[in-house]
């Protein structure tokens, strides 16, 4: 009996070590598995945080790669129809000024045909000696060549000794009036030009300088009254009808 207690009792005490044991491994797979547990929620909590910051640079970069694109986009829109408007605008104009440049071409030539009509009615002769008188006056040479139409020479011609002795009343001097072979051509329209001797002086006083002279100096009034233009200044300093040093050379 007392061999019997005495295996059990050593039995026992076999034993409370292997339960010991038993729950210090429970005890430590419960501290392993709490603290994989503690470091899988830490990892999963970075991987989280990790993956919110690259989401949010990700949007982010996104965001401004598309305003940037917006942007550079809607600068080339504004640029375009900036351009647009200005081809329409500068096209608009030139097909406006070229309208008004035609009806000016019209006039003008409406105009000229005018005073070739006028040109071929008797009081021209008179118009014709006044032009010669003032282009002698002008040059004031004691030698002078004349220069007509050929339409023109025989009315100079027969009026060279009135023309001679009006311009003497005039400036108390003698002029000797040549007419020169060589004729002014008929888009001058009509009047003369008149060089002295040696030909490097030149008054030019034909009805077509005239005419372009008093067109200019008028243009400004008539794109005003026309087209509401506001008339540019011109340099009224200018004389169209000064003498003028020419080397062209005039055969008597």
């Amino acid at each position: 009996m007392q061999n019997f207690r005495s295996d059990a009792s050593r039995k026992k005490n076999d034993m409370v070590p292997a339960i010991n044991m038993e729950k210090q491994l429970q005890r430590m797979v419960a501290f392993i598995e709490m603290d994989g547990a503690d470091k899988a929620r830490d990892i999963d909590e970075r991987a989280e945080e990790e993956y919110n910051l690259i989401k949010g640079n990700l949007l982010y970069n996104g965001r401004r790669e598309l305003q940037e694109l917006y942007t550079k986009r809607n600068k080339t829109a504004e640029k375009n129809v900036t351009q647009l408007e200005s081809i329409i605008i500068t096209k608009a104009k030139m097909v406006v000024q070229t309208a008004r440049q035609n009806f000016i071409s019209e006039v003008t030539t409406d105009i000229h045909k005018r005073l070739e009509e006028r040109v071929s009615e008797d009081g021209y002769t008179k118009i014709l000696k006044s032009l010669v008188m003032q282009a002698l006056c002008m040059l004031r040479e004691e030698d002078v060549i004349v220069q007509v139409r050929e339409h023109d020479r025989e009315s100079i011609q027969s009026a060279i000794k009135e023309l001679k002795e009006n311009y003497n009343k005039i400036t108390g001097r003698d002029c000797n009036i040549n007419l020169s072979k060589k004729h002014l051509p008929d888009r001058l329209i009509g009047g003369t030009v008149v060089y002295n001797k040696r030909c490097t002086l030149k008054i030019d006083n034909t009805l077509y300088d005239r005419l372009r002279i008093v067109l200019e100096q008028s243009m400004p009034m008539f794109r005003e009254i026309l087209f509401n233009e506001v008339p540019r200044r011109i340099d009224t300093t200018s004389k169209k009808h000064q003498i003028k040093k020419t080397n062209t050379k005039v055969r008597k």
